[in-house]
Protein backbone atom coordinates (compact mmCIF):
# COMPACT_ATOMS: atom_id res chain seq x y z
CA UNK A 1 0.00 0.00 0.00
CA UNK A 2 1.10 3.51 -0.39
CA UNK A 3 2.02 5.66 1.91
CA UNK A 4 1.10 8.67 0.57
CA UNK A 5 -0.73 10.42 -2.39
CA UNK A 6 -0.70 14.02 -3.80
CA UNK A 7 -4.02 14.86 -5.28
CA UNK A 8 -4.37 17.54 -8.05
CA UNK A 9 -7.69 19.21 -9.07
CA UNK A 10 -7.82 21.75 -11.84
CA UNK A 11 -10.60 22.85 -13.69
CA UNK A 12 -11.02 25.29 -16.90
CA UNK A 13 -11.78 28.84 -16.28
CA UNK A 14 -11.24 28.76 -12.64
CA UNK A 15 -8.63 30.58 -10.62
CA UNK A 16 -7.50 28.04 -7.95
CA UNK A 17 -6.45 24.39 -7.96
CA UNK A 18 -6.78 22.33 -5.27
CA UNK A 19 -3.72 20.31 -3.81
CA UNK A 20 -4.09 17.55 -1.04
CA UNK A 21 -1.70 15.46 0.25
CA UNK A 22 -2.72 12.73 2.88
CA UNK A 23 -0.86 10.21 4.55
CA UNK A 24 -1.86 7.06 4.66
CA UNK A 25 -2.45 6.09 8.98
CA UNK A 26 -1.29 2.69 9.80
CA UNK A 27 -4.81 1.44 10.15
CA UNK A 28 -4.86 1.60 6.92
CA UNK A 29 -7.55 4.69 6.31
CA UNK A 30 -7.33 6.77 3.30
CA UNK A 31 -8.51 9.56 2.20
CA UNK A 32 -11.86 11.53 2.36
CA UNK A 33 -14.57 12.90 -0.07
CA UNK A 34 -14.68 16.59 -0.88
CA UNK A 35 -17.33 17.86 -2.84
CA UNK A 36 -17.76 21.11 -3.62
CA UNK A 37 -19.19 23.00 -6.83
CA UNK A 38 -17.53 24.90 -8.90
CA UNK A 39 -18.69 27.96 -11.56
CA UNK A 40 -20.98 27.04 -14.56
CA UNK A 41 -17.85 26.45 -16.96
CA UNK A 42 -16.93 23.60 -19.52
CA UNK A 43 -14.54 21.04 -18.37
CA UNK A 44 -12.93 19.64 -20.86
CA UNK A 45 -10.88 16.65 -21.44
CA UNK A 46 -7.44 16.67 -20.72
CA UNK A 47 -7.91 20.06 -18.49
CA UNK A 48 -9.65 18.30 -15.75
CA UNK A 49 -7.03 15.70 -13.21
CA UNK A 50 -9.32 13.87 -10.87
CA UNK A 51 -8.09 12.09 -7.75
CA UNK A 52 -5.45 9.45 -8.21
CA UNK A 53 -6.54 6.68 -8.76
CA UNK A 54 -8.82 7.90 -11.55
CA UNK A 55 -7.37 8.35 -14.94
CA UNK A 56 -7.20 11.06 -17.93
CA UNK A 57 -5.59 9.66 -21.48
CA UNK A 58 -7.13 12.19 -23.98
CA UNK A 59 -10.87 11.08 -23.86
CA UNK A 60 -13.11 13.16 -26.33
CA UNK A 61 -16.62 14.37 -26.31
CA UNK A 62 -16.39 15.55 -22.61
CA UNK A 63 -18.42 18.40 -21.15
CA UNK A 64 -19.67 18.74 -17.07
CA UNK A 65 -21.40 21.98 -16.60
CA UNK A 66 -21.75 23.68 -13.17
CA UNK A 67 -20.69 20.28 -11.79
CA UNK A 68 -18.70 18.91 -9.15
CA UNK A 69 -15.61 18.06 -8.73
CA UNK A 70 -14.59 14.93 -6.21
CA UNK A 71 -11.86 14.30 -4.05
CA UNK A 72 -12.65 10.91 -2.76
CA UNK A 73 -11.59 8.93 0.58
CA UNK A 74 -11.43 5.30 0.19
CA UNK A 75 -11.64 3.44 2.90
CA UNK A 76 -10.53 0.30 1.36
CA UNK A 77 -8.82 -1.28 4.32
CA UNK A 78 -10.67 -1.24 7.30
CA UNK A 79 -9.42 -1.44 11.11
CA UNK A 80 -9.78 -5.15 12.18
CA UNK A 81 -12.79 -4.56 14.51
CA UNK A 82 -14.60 -3.56 11.72
CA UNK A 83 -14.73 -7.14 10.30
CA UNK A 84 -13.65 -7.02 7.03
CA UNK A 85 -16.03 -8.85 4.59
CA UNK A 86 -15.81 -9.48 0.69
CA UNK A 87 -18.61 -8.47 -1.39
CA UNK A 88 -20.96 -11.04 -2.87
CA UNK A 89 -20.67 -11.54 -5.91
CA UNK A 90 -23.36 -12.70 -8.57
CA UNK A 91 -23.96 -14.60 -11.68
CA UNK A 92 -27.12 -12.37 -12.42
CA UNK A 93 -26.80 -11.08 -16.23
CA UNK A 94 -28.91 -8.37 -15.48
CA UNK A 95 -29.78 -5.47 -13.27
CA UNK A 96 -32.55 -6.26 -10.34
CA UNK A 97 -35.57 -4.48 -11.68
CA UNK A 98 -35.53 -1.51 -8.78
CA UNK A 99 -31.78 -0.68 -9.16
CA UNK A 100 -32.10 1.28 -12.60
CA UNK A 101 -33.84 4.52 -12.54
CA UNK A 102 -35.94 5.46 -15.32
CA UNK A 103 -34.03 7.87 -17.32
CA UNK A 104 -36.96 8.86 -19.87
CA UNK A 105 -39.76 9.80 -17.20
CA UNK A 106 -37.25 12.10 -14.93
CA UNK A 107 -38.81 15.02 -16.49
CA UNK A 108 -42.63 13.87 -15.75
CA UNK A 109 -41.54 13.11 -12.58
CA UNK A 110 -40.63 16.62 -11.53
CA UNK A 111 -43.63 18.28 -13.51
CA UNK A 112 -45.47 17.44 -10.48
CA UNK A 113 -42.99 19.07 -8.17
CA UNK A 114 -42.38 22.51 -9.75
CA UNK A 115 -43.25 24.42 -7.18
CA UNK A 116 -40.67 24.95 -3.99
CA UNK A 117 -42.45 24.33 -0.99
CA UNK A 118 -42.07 26.76 1.79
CA UNK A 119 -39.56 26.04 4.47
CA UNK A 120 -39.81 28.18 8.10
CA UNK A 121 -36.18 27.07 8.91
CA UNK A 122 -33.80 28.89 8.29
CA UNK A 123 -35.18 31.04 5.62
CA UNK A 124 -34.07 34.08 6.89
CA UNK A 125 -30.02 32.90 6.45
CA UNK A 126 -30.46 31.78 3.22
CA UNK A 127 -28.16 33.94 1.42
CA UNK A 128 -25.73 32.86 -1.26
CA UNK A 129 -22.05 33.26 -0.27
CA UNK A 130 -20.95 35.59 -2.63
CA UNK A 131 -18.00 36.37 -0.92
CA UNK A 132 -16.52 33.53 -0.43
CA UNK A 133 -13.32 32.88 -2.49
CA UNK A 134 -12.26 29.37 -3.80
CA UNK A 135 -8.93 29.48 -2.03
CA UNK A 136 -8.05 29.64 1.29
CA UNK A 137 -6.46 33.06 2.13
CA UNK A 138 -2.89 33.43 3.38
CA UNK A 139 -3.38 33.10 6.93
CA UNK A 140 -5.32 29.74 7.36
CA UNK A 141 -2.45 27.73 6.43
CA UNK A 142 -0.80 28.61 9.92
CA UNK A 143 -2.54 26.42 12.22
CA UNK A 144 -3.32 28.55 15.83
CA UNK A 145 -1.25 27.82 19.08
CA UNK A 146 -2.55 25.21 21.27
CA UNK A 147 -3.43 27.86 24.23
CA UNK A 148 -5.64 29.28 21.48
CA UNK A 149 -7.58 26.19 20.55
CA UNK A 150 -8.33 25.55 24.59
CA UNK A 151 -9.89 28.77 24.66
CA UNK A 152 -12.42 28.48 22.53
CA UNK A 153 -13.32 24.36 23.38
CA UNK A 154 -12.56 21.84 21.04
CA UNK A 155 -9.62 21.70 18.34
CA UNK A 156 -9.58 20.08 15.41
CA UNK A 157 -6.98 18.58 12.76
CA UNK A 158 -6.67 18.27 9.33
CA UNK A 159 -4.81 18.68 6.52
CA UNK A 160 -5.87 20.91 3.58
CA UNK A 161 -4.28 22.90 1.08
CA UNK A 162 -0.62 21.38 1.64
CA UNK A 163 -0.41 21.87 5.06
CA UNK A 164 -1.70 20.54 8.63
CA UNK A 165 -4.67 23.06 10.17
CA UNK A 166 -5.20 22.79 14.07
CA UNK A 167 -8.37 24.92 14.37
CA UNK A 168 -10.72 25.78 17.28
CA UNK A 169 -13.84 23.73 15.93
CA UNK A 170 -16.06 26.23 14.62
CA UNK A 171 -13.53 28.42 12.45
CA UNK A 172 -12.61 24.74 11.28
CA UNK A 173 -15.79 23.33 10.31
CA UNK A 174 -16.73 26.65 8.54
CA UNK A 175 -14.10 26.44 6.30
CA UNK A 176 -14.77 22.93 5.47
CA UNK A 177 -18.19 22.96 5.46
CA UNK A 178 -17.80 26.41 2.72
CA UNK A 179 -15.65 23.96 0.34
CA UNK A 180 -18.21 21.45 0.70
CA UNK A 181 -21.91 22.74 -0.08
CA UNK A 182 -23.07 26.09 -2.05
CA UNK A 183 -24.70 28.16 0.54
CA UNK A 184 -28.09 28.28 -1.05
CA UNK A 185 -28.66 24.36 0.05
CA UNK A 186 -31.69 24.41 2.57
CA UNK A 187 -30.18 25.32 5.98
CA UNK A 188 -31.14 21.73 7.32
CA UNK A 189 -29.07 19.64 4.85
CA UNK A 190 -26.15 22.54 5.81
CA UNK A 191 -26.54 21.72 9.43
CA UNK A 192 -26.44 17.72 8.27
CA UNK A 193 -22.90 18.38 6.52
CA UNK A 194 -22.03 20.36 9.48
CA UNK A 195 -22.33 16.93 11.64
CA UNK A 196 -21.14 14.91 9.30
CA UNK A 197 -18.11 16.84 8.37
CA UNK A 198 -17.31 17.28 12.13
CA UNK A 199 -18.04 13.79 13.09
CA UNK A 200 -15.48 12.52 10.09
CA UNK A 201 -12.58 14.57 11.40
CA UNK A 202 -13.36 13.26 14.82
CA UNK A 203 -13.29 10.25 13.93
CA UNK A 204 -9.28 10.21 12.53
CA UNK A 205 -8.53 12.41 15.64
CA UNK A 206 -10.07 10.40 18.04
CA UNK A 207 -7.76 7.21 16.54
CA UNK A 208 -4.38 9.62 16.37
CA UNK A 209 -4.18 10.60 12.99
CA UNK A 210 -5.43 13.35 10.48
CA UNK A 211 -7.97 13.60 7.36
CA UNK A 212 -7.31 15.29 4.21
CA UNK A 213 -10.38 17.64 3.67
CA UNK A 214 -10.81 20.86 1.36
CA UNK A 215 -11.08 24.19 2.97
CA UNK A 216 -11.92 27.65 2.10
CA UNK A 217 -12.83 31.21 3.26
CA UNK A 218 -16.57 31.53 4.57
CA UNK A 219 -19.12 34.55 4.38
CA UNK A 220 -19.59 35.75 8.03
CA UNK A 221 -23.53 35.49 9.05
CA UNK A 222 -24.12 33.64 5.64
CA UNK A 223 -25.73 30.46 5.50
CA UNK A 224 -23.14 27.99 6.38
CA UNK A 225 -21.68 30.12 9.11
CA UNK A 226 -25.41 30.12 10.94
CA UNK A 227 -25.28 26.59 10.50
CA UNK A 228 -22.37 25.53 12.19
CA UNK A 229 -23.47 28.22 14.92
CA UNK A 230 -25.70 25.97 15.56
CA UNK A 231 -24.58 22.47 15.69
CA UNK A 232 -20.84 22.71 15.71
CA UNK A 233 -21.39 20.67 18.87
CA UNK A 234 -22.81 18.03 17.98
CA UNK A 235 -21.41 14.26 16.39
CA UNK A 236 -22.65 11.27 15.61
CA UNK A 237 -21.73 7.86 17.47
CA UNK A 238 -22.24 4.46 17.77
CA UNK A 239 -21.57 2.17 20.32
CA UNK A 240 -20.10 5.61 22.27
CA UNK A 241 -17.92 6.37 18.97
CA UNK A 242 -17.60 8.69 16.61
CA UNK A 243 -18.44 6.81 13.44
CA UNK A 244 -16.56 7.41 10.03
CA UNK A 245 -19.04 9.61 8.42
CA UNK A 246 -18.05 9.64 4.61
CA UNK A 247 -20.14 11.78 2.31
CA UNK A 248 -20.40 12.89 -1.29
CA UNK A 249 -22.18 14.35 -4.01
CA UNK A 250 -25.39 12.55 -5.98
CA UNK A 251 -26.65 9.17 -5.59
CA UNK A 252 -28.02 7.14 -8.37
CA UNK A 253 -31.20 6.65 -6.38
CA UNK A 254 -29.78 4.63 -3.48
CA UNK A 255 -26.62 4.56 -1.29
CA UNK A 256 -24.01 1.53 -1.37
CA UNK A 257 -22.69 -0.43 1.63
CA UNK A 258 -19.35 0.23 2.57
CA UNK A 259 -18.88 -3.66 2.53
CA UNK A 260 -19.66 -3.33 -1.51
CA UNK A 261 -17.17 -0.56 -2.31
CA UNK A 262 -14.27 -0.77 0.37
CA UNK A 263 -14.84 -4.09 1.57
CA UNK A 264 -15.55 -3.82 5.51
CA UNK A 265 -18.98 -3.98 7.04
CA UNK A 266 -19.61 -1.15 8.80
CA UNK A 267 -23.38 -1.39 10.60
CA UNK A 268 -24.60 1.62 10.05
CA UNK A 269 -23.05 2.31 6.36
CA UNK A 270 -25.54 0.17 4.54
CA UNK A 271 -27.95 0.81 1.49
CA UNK A 272 -30.64 3.77 1.52
CA UNK A 273 -32.81 4.91 -0.14
CA UNK A 274 -32.09 8.37 -1.84
CA UNK A 275 -35.07 9.32 -3.88
CA UNK A 276 -34.93 12.25 -5.52
CA UNK A 277 -31.34 13.18 -6.78
CA UNK A 278 -32.31 12.66 -10.27
CA UNK A 279 -33.59 15.96 -9.47
CA UNK A 280 -30.48 17.72 -9.47
CA UNK A 281 -30.71 18.19 -13.13
CA UNK A 282 -34.08 19.81 -13.15
CA UNK A 283 -33.38 22.21 -10.05
CA UNK A 284 -31.59 25.49 -9.73
CA UNK A 285 -30.00 25.89 -6.87
CA UNK A 286 -29.29 30.18 -7.31
CA UNK A 287 -33.14 31.07 -7.81
CA UNK A 288 -34.71 27.92 -5.86
CA UNK A 289 -36.21 26.51 -8.31
CA UNK A 290 -37.37 23.14 -10.47
CA UNK A 291 -37.99 23.25 -14.18
CA UNK A 292 -39.62 20.59 -16.51
CA UNK A 293 -36.92 19.75 -18.17
CA UNK A 294 -33.37 19.39 -18.05
CA UNK A 295 -31.00 22.26 -17.25
CA UNK A 296 -28.25 21.00 -15.82
CA UNK A 297 -25.63 17.68 -16.27
CA UNK A 298 -25.53 16.89 -12.61
CA UNK A 299 -27.11 13.57 -12.00
CA UNK A 300 -26.96 11.85 -15.91
CA UNK A 301 -24.00 12.21 -17.54
CA UNK A 302 -22.80 11.04 -20.88
CA UNK A 303 -19.07 10.90 -21.84
CA UNK A 304 -17.70 9.53 -25.17
CA UNK A 305 -14.24 7.59 -25.40
CA UNK A 306 -12.88 6.38 -28.28
CA UNK A 307 -12.53 2.73 -29.50
CA UNK A 308 -9.40 3.25 -29.78
CA UNK A 309 -8.65 4.45 -26.33
CA UNK A 310 -10.55 1.79 -24.60
CA UNK A 311 -8.79 -0.99 -26.36
CA UNK A 312 -5.78 0.55 -24.93
CA UNK A 313 -7.04 0.31 -21.43
CA UNK A 314 -8.39 -3.04 -21.67
CA UNK A 315 -4.81 -4.43 -23.00
CA UNK A 316 -3.18 -2.17 -20.04
CA UNK A 317 -4.98 -2.99 -16.93
CA UNK A 318 -6.01 -6.89 -18.43
CA UNK A 319 -3.32 -8.10 -20.31
CA UNK A 320 -5.00 -8.85 -23.93
CA UNK A 321 -6.01 -6.47 -26.54
CA UNK A 322 -9.94 -6.92 -27.40
CA UNK A 323 -11.45 -8.30 -30.47
CA UNK A 324 -14.38 -8.69 -32.09
CA UNK A 325 -17.55 -6.86 -32.37
CA UNK A 326 -17.11 -3.62 -29.61
CA UNK A 327 -20.87 -3.74 -28.85
CA UNK A 328 -19.90 -6.98 -26.83
CA UNK A 329 -16.50 -6.06 -25.00
CA UNK A 330 -18.65 -5.40 -21.96
CA UNK A 331 -20.82 -7.17 -20.30
CA UNK A 332 -22.49 -6.54 -16.69
CA UNK A 333 -23.08 -9.55 -14.42
CA UNK A 334 -23.65 -8.14 -11.35
CA UNK A 335 -25.04 -4.75 -8.84
CA UNK A 336 -24.71 -3.67 -5.76
CA UNK A 337 -27.15 -3.18 -3.18
CA UNK A 338 -27.36 0.34 -4.39
CA UNK A 339 -27.50 -0.37 -8.09
CA UNK A 340 -24.19 0.54 -9.29
CA UNK A 341 -22.13 -1.93 -11.33
CA UNK A 342 -20.42 -4.96 -8.78
CA UNK A 343 -18.98 -7.12 -11.37
CA UNK A 344 -18.90 -6.63 -14.69
CA UNK A 345 -16.96 -8.90 -17.94
CA UNK A 346 -14.87 -7.80 -20.35
CA UNK A 347 -14.93 -9.30 -23.47
CA UNK A 348 -15.46 -13.19 -21.80
CA UNK A 349 -12.01 -13.26 -20.76
CA UNK A 350 -11.59 -11.59 -17.61
CA UNK A 351 -13.84 -10.27 -14.41
CA UNK A 352 -13.28 -6.75 -12.73
CA UNK A 353 -15.45 -4.30 -11.00
CA UNK A 354 -17.63 -1.26 -11.64
CA UNK A 355 -15.42 0.36 -9.26
CA UNK A 356 -12.53 -0.53 -11.68
CA UNK A 357 -13.97 0.69 -14.61
CA UNK A 358 -15.21 3.57 -12.89
CA UNK A 359 -11.12 4.35 -12.57
CA UNK A 360 -10.44 3.33 -16.25
CA UNK A 361 -12.66 5.48 -17.42
CA UNK A 362 -12.41 8.54 -14.96
CA UNK A 363 -16.69 8.35 -14.81
CA UNK A 364 -18.40 10.07 -12.50
CA UNK A 365 -19.84 6.97 -11.20
CA UNK A 366 -20.10 3.52 -11.02
CA UNK A 367 -23.55 2.92 -11.67
CA UNK A 368 -23.30 3.17 -15.62
CA UNK A 369 -24.00 2.15 -19.02
CA UNK A 370 -22.29 1.36 -21.95
CA UNK A 371 -22.77 1.56 -25.71
CA UNK A 372 -21.57 1.54 -28.82
CA UNK A 373 -21.74 3.59 -31.94
CA UNK A 374 -19.61 4.67 -35.35
CA UNK A 375 -16.61 3.81 -33.39
CA UNK A 376 -16.92 5.28 -29.87
CA UNK A 377 -18.38 3.67 -26.23
CA UNK A 378 -20.40 5.96 -24.49
CA UNK A 379 -20.32 5.80 -21.11
CA UNK A 380 -23.60 6.66 -19.17
CA UNK A 381 -23.45 7.43 -15.32
CA UNK A 382 -26.02 8.33 -12.77
CA UNK A 383 -24.91 10.16 -9.95
CA UNK A 384 -21.73 11.10 -8.32
CA UNK A 385 -19.14 9.52 -5.85
CA UNK A 386 -18.63 6.17 -4.32
CA UNK A 387 -21.72 6.38 -3.08
CA UNK A 388 -21.40 5.58 0.17
CA UNK A 389 -22.72 7.11 3.61
CA UNK A 390 -25.01 10.78 3.15
CA UNK A 391 -25.64 11.93 -0.41
CA UNK A 392 -25.24 15.83 -0.30
CA UNK A 393 -28.08 15.77 -2.86
CA UNK A 394 -30.12 14.05 -1.43
CA UNK A 395 -29.88 15.70 2.29
CA UNK A 396 -31.09 18.89 -0.01
CA UNK A 397 -33.98 17.56 -1.56
CA UNK A 398 -35.56 15.54 1.79
CA UNK A 399 -35.29 18.96 3.64
CA UNK A 400 -36.98 20.56 0.62
CA UNK A 401 -39.59 18.10 -0.76
CA UNK A 402 -40.56 16.37 2.97
CA UNK A 403 -39.21 18.96 5.24
CA UNK A 404 -37.08 16.88 7.29
CA UNK A 405 -34.71 18.22 9.74
CA UNK A 406 -30.75 17.30 9.87
CA UNK A 407 -30.58 14.86 12.23
CA UNK A 408 -33.68 13.01 10.37
CA UNK A 409 -31.42 13.45 6.96
CA UNK A 410 -28.39 11.90 9.46
CA UNK A 411 -29.92 9.25 10.52
CA UNK A 412 -31.54 8.22 7.50
CA UNK A 413 -28.35 8.18 5.47
CA UNK A 414 -26.36 6.18 8.90
CA UNK A 415 -28.24 3.83 10.19
CA UNK A 416 -29.14 3.55 14.07
CA UNK A 417 -26.71 6.28 14.88
CA UNK A 418 -27.00 8.21 17.78
CA UNK A 419 -26.23 11.92 18.36
CA UNK A 420 -23.97 13.68 21.27
CA UNK A 421 -22.67 17.06 22.42
CA UNK A 422 -18.80 17.49 22.44
CA UNK A 423 -17.85 21.05 22.95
Amino acid sequence: MKSSLKISVTALGLISAVLISAAASTAADKIAAVDYIVEETPVMAGQNEFFEELETDGFNGVTVLNDFEILEIEDEALRPTDNPQKPQSSTSSKAPTSSKKPQSSSAQSVQSTTSVPASSQGSSSKKPSSSQTGTSSSTTSSAPTTSQGAATGEVLTFKANGATHKLPVKEALKKVVSNELDGNFKFEAIKAQVVATHTYIKYYNDSGTIPSVGMKDYKVGGTIDKAVEEVYNEIMTYNGKAIYSPYFALSCGKTQASKEVWGGARAYLVSAESKYDYLADYYNLSKKTYTSSKIYNRYLVTKTISEATVSQKIKDKCGFTPSGDPSTWFKELSYTSGGYVNQISICGKSTTTGKNIRSWFSLRSADFDITYKNGNFTFTTRGYGHGVGMSQWGAHFYADKEGWNYRQILSHYYKGISFKTVS
